[in-house]
C-alpha cells in the first residue's frame, strides 16, 4: 500500500508535471499544492463511493450510566448499522438484541422517565445515541458504526 507522499509522487511522474518529484506533502505551492490535493480529493471521492466499505466499519462498546439516558458519543460516525445493537445487561455476560429506532419515528410518544434495563436505542437527528429507558445500571452496548471519510494528511 502507497504512502500518501508515493502516491504524490506517481501522480507527479505520470502526469510530466515539470521539476523533481516533491519530498514531502506539508508546505507546498503552486503545481505540488495542487498535486497534494488532488490526491487528498480522489481519495475522499472514493472513500465516499460506497457508504460500507470494510474498512470504514468500526465497532462501539459503551457502558450506560445510572441516570442518564445519553451515550457517549461517536465523533466519527456517519451511520451506525442497526442491525447489530446488542446490551449486555449488568452482571450478565450473554449479549442480547435491542431495539433500534430513528427518532423521527418515536418524537410524538411520551417517553417514560422511570429508570430500569434499556430496551431501545434512540438515534437522534445529530447521530447521537440515547436509551430508553434511563439505565438502572451500569449496562453494555454494542454495536457496529461506519465512520465518515477521513482525510489524508
Amino acid at each position: 500500500m502507497s504512502t500518501f507522499l508515493e502516491l504524490v509522487q506517481d501522480l507527479h511522474r505520470e502526469s510530466g508535471a515539470a521539476g523533481q518529484a516533491p519530498s514531502t506533502v506539508v508546505g507546498l505551492r503552486g503545481e505540488y499544492n495542487r498535486l497534494v490535493n488532488w490526491v487528498k480529493d480522489a481519495d475522499l471521492y472514493i472513500q465516499d463511493l460506497y457508504e460500507n466499505w470494510k474498512f470504514q466499519r468500526q465497532s462501539y462498546s459503551e457502558v450506560t450510566q445510572i441516570g442518564a439516558n445519553a451515550l457517549p458519543t461517536v465523533q466519527d460516525a456517519a451511520w451506525y448499522d442497526e442491525k447489530t445493537f446488542r446490551i449486555i445487561e449488568n452482571g450478565e455476560t450473554e449479549e442480547n438484541m435491542i431495539e433500534v429506532v430513528e427518532y423521527d419515528a418515536i418524537k410524538t410518544e411520551i417517553r417514560d422517565t422511570g429508570s430500569g434495563v434499556p430496551y431501545r436505542v434512540i438515534i437522534m437527528p445529530d447521530n447521537t445515541l440515547e436509551v430508553d429507558p434511563v439505565p438502572d445500571a451500569a449496562h453494555t452496548i454494542k454495536c457496529d458504526y461506519y465512520r465518515d471519510a477521513v482525510e489524508m494528511t
